[in-house]
């Protein structure tokens, strides 16, 4: 959990980016962009939002019920919806781990393990690719690398976290109930997802200008990575400032690409993540409700 302190730097360096990306580009540039936009193309990405959401959801179930059997398709769907929220106002996503505590029963702190490999196989694709993409003549050796290495045991895995009692072994526990088969299935699920991503980036792109698909091939996961690194709120601004710097070299306009980005991350993340915490605030209502009578 962040302190305050932390969550506020954190906070200070996405404002600050985002004031030196409207300065750079400017605001007239950023607006006029958005009024040049084909509405069609932005649909076909919000519709895809709701498969890739679904393989999500599919993922952390498969994931949640090694340690949780009693898991529903409801509890994993809303629990996720609680997770995104937690993303969105986290640097590096790490809020996402707030879906095993939306549970509201099981081992959480085994579930947190298990949602953290859940993030974490989004991390390794995005890290994988970007290695391919700046490293070409060996992308298929690193690919080849990252599928056997995900595609481990749960006990493999697990000698990530220190042996050691308490919440960290419980942590530990979690991470433990994986085999080989449910983590080459976590893997496949990750790679999925990340092809609605770029299927997405690329028809949000492509209502703005009219690029080759190459282009989206190369950029988002570098675009994706920075976002991972954990110095802004959501990744606010360096999500944007990274995109405008990519897109930038394949002759994209700044304001495009910043917009580009930011609509993506309002389709896949800042959508779910407002109604995920409209289920905690039902959640947490009612709860105060049982407890006052």
């Amino acid at each position: 959990m962040l302190r305050p302190r932390s969550w506020m730097l954190r906070g200070f360096v996405s404002l600050a980016i985002v004031a030196a990306i409207v300065l750079k580009v400017g605001a007239g540039r950023l607006w006029a962009a958005v009024g040049g936009v084909d509405p069609k193309y932005l649909l076909l990405a919000v519709l895809l939002a709701v498969p890739r959401y679904m393989l999500k959801v599919t993922r952390w179930k498969l994931l949640a019920t090694r340690s949780l059997k009693s898991l529903t398709w409801l509890d994993a769907t809303t629990s996720l919806l609680v997770g995104t929220a937690g993303a969105v106002v986290t640097p590096g996503r790490l809020g996402q781990v707030s879906s095993a505590f939306a549970l509201g029963r099981g081992n959480r702190l085994a579930l947190s393990g298990l949602s953290m490999v859940d993030l974490g196989s989004d991390f390794l694709v995005v890290a994988m690719l970007s290695l391919g993409v700046l490293l070409e003549p060996v992308v298929g050796i690193i690919l080849a690398i990252s599928i056997v290495a995900i595609a481990l045991s749960g006990s493999a895995l697990a000698r990530l976290f220190p042996q050691k009692e308490g919440r960290i072994g419980q942590v530990r526990r979690g991470v433990e109930l994986l085999d080989f088969r449910t983590m080459a299935s976590v893997l496949f699920l990750a790679v999925l997802v990340y092809a609605f991503n770029l299927l997405q980036f690329h028809l949000v792109l492509t209502a703005y200008v009219s690029v080759p698909f190459l282009v989206s091939v190369k950029s988002l996961p570098l675009i994706f990575l920075a976002v991972a690194l954990p110095v802004a709120i959501g990744g606010l601004g360096v999500r944007e400032a990274t995109a405008a710097v990519v897109l930038a070299s394949f002759g994209v306009e700044e304001a495009i690409a910043v917009q580009a980005a930011f609509q993506l991350f309002v389709i896949n993340m800042l959508l779910p993540a407002l109604l995920g915490a409209a289920v905690a605030g039902h959640r947490g209502a009612r709860l105060k409700k049982e407890g006052v009578r």
